[in-house]
C-alpha cells in the first residue's frame, strides 16, 4: 500500500488546500485514490477536474516557525 497526500485547487476560492491523504488500495489507481481520499476528508465531489502532478516539494518546518512572525 503506497500512501500520499493530496494537493488540491480549489476554484471558488482561489487556495490551494493540503489533504491528509491515506493510502491507494490495491485495485485503485492514483488518482481515485486521490479523488476518494479529497471526497473523505473535505468533502471534495468526485466529478472535479484532477490533474496528476510529477513532481513533488517539501517546506521545512523552520519555515512555518518565520509564517508566525510576518
Amino acid at each position: 500500500m503506497n500512501y500520499f497526500r493530496v494537493n488540491c485547487y480549489c476554484g471558488c476560492t482561489k487556495k490551494e488546500q493540503f489533504i491528509a491523504g491515506g493510502g491507494e488500495d490495491e485495485d485503485e489507481t492514483i488518482i481515485i485514490s486521490a479523488k476518494r481520499e479529497a471526497y473523505e476528508e473535505a468533502n471534495i465531489g468526485m466529478d472535479c477536474k484532477y490533474s496528476v502532478l510529477d513532481t513533488q516539494n517539501s517546506i521545512p518546518t523552520y519555515c512555518f516557525k518565520e509564517a508566525r512572525k510576518i
